[in-house]
């Protein structure tokens, strides 16, 4: 993620609250933003597939970070509602995968609040995981009253439509 992708998501998360980051390889990106919003818990989830991505995430830990082991699915299980005030997608950037951490994150979001979602990018080298993204996000904006606020670098931020 490009810096400037980093500071415009640090941009809308709030002074305190909780935030959820689906997607976090090393918790590199995470570990900057708990550096400077240390009154906001920030939980990380990840299947953490990758060989030793769950050792270099631990080497990245602050102390307002948490690692969950799973994807959004495993917390749809725990019926948590309405309790995180920034949702950044970076998990799976298939279609399907996108767009389900999409519709299970409405559910986890506080009403209203915004969406950061990496890789919505045209034109890039990875054509097809950005087709896959873009798809995902557009299809979620049409059907949910959420719309595309500004692209920085190729993260999408995406806003509840009645709001400025």
């Amino acid at each position: 993620m490009l810096q400037a992708e980093v500071d415009a998501i640090l941009d809308i998360i709030p002074q305190s609250g909780v935030v959820l980051e689906i997607g976090t390889f090393h918790g590199l990106t995470v570990s900057k933003w708990a550096i400077e919003r240390p009154d906001v818990i920030f939980f990380s989830i990840d299947p953490l597939h990758r060989r030793g991505a769950g050792l270099k995430w631990y080497e990245n830990r602050k102390p307002n970070m948490r690692l969950l082991t799973g994807t959004i699915d495993d917390l749809e299980l725990l019926k948590a509602r309405n309790i995180f005030d920034v949702v950044v997608v970076d998990g799976d950037h298939s279609h399907i995968a996108c767009r389900n951490d999409l519709e299970k994150g409405l559910a986890l979001i506080k009403p209203k609040c915004p969406f950061a979602v990496h890789d919505y990018a045209k034109g890039t080298l990875r054509r097809t995981t950005a087709r896959a993204v873009i798809r995902a996000v557009d299809e979620f904006c049409n059907i949910h009253s959420y719309r595309i606020d500004n692209v920085i670098g190729t993260t999408a931020f995406l806003r509840a439509c009645d709001e400025s």
